[in-house]
């Protein structure tokens, strides 16, 4: 930081009276300039970790690293499929499975099942779906008939 003094000098023997020329000296303390210094230093370290940050949320994600298969990571998905609890990120790992090409002979059977278990649970939010539908139309059925009840009612 710089530290101005200013010293004035009035009443020298050529100046006229009522006259005095202000003359100013620029003065930094040590102190002061390492304080400055410090400071730069601080606001350029924030500017790059400013600008990393930026980078980094710029930069593509990588996928997340889907399970291999195996019999154990199968009864898990398995399970996770036939619950409302993370049935879309089992769903995900087994289409994952399936673009692989991890089904031959010996597995078929359980990818057989995985599939039956979205099928089930697709067929079932379909249903919901359906409900949740005729229940929101029955809804405006009698909004609707209030309103008109309402506006008669007022006239």
């Amino acid at each position: 930081m710089t530290v101005i003094c200013w010293r004035m000098k009035i009443g020298e023997k050529d100046d006229k009276p009522n006259t005095g020329r202000i003359h100013c000296d620029y003065a930094t303390a040590r102190d002061d300039q390492y304080e400055w210094e410090c400071m730069q230093r601080t606001i350029e370290r924030e500017q790059r970790h400013h600008r990393r940050m930026i980078e980094d949320m710029n930069r593509s994600p990588s996928p997340p690293q889907v399970a291999r298969y195996s019999e154990s990571e199968a009864s898990g998905i398995t399970e996770k499929l036939k619950s409302s609890q993370g049935f879309a990120e089992a769903a995900g790992i087994l289409m994952e499975w399936l673009d692989k090409g991890q089904v031959n002979s010996r597995n078929a059977n359980r990818f057989y099942t995985m599939i039956h278990c979205v099928q089930s649970s697709v067929r079932r939010l379909t249903a919901e779906k359906e409900e949740f539908e005729q229940e929101l139309e029955n809804y405006k059925a009698q909004y609707k008939i209030k309103v008109t009840g309402l506006v008669s009612q007022s006239k």
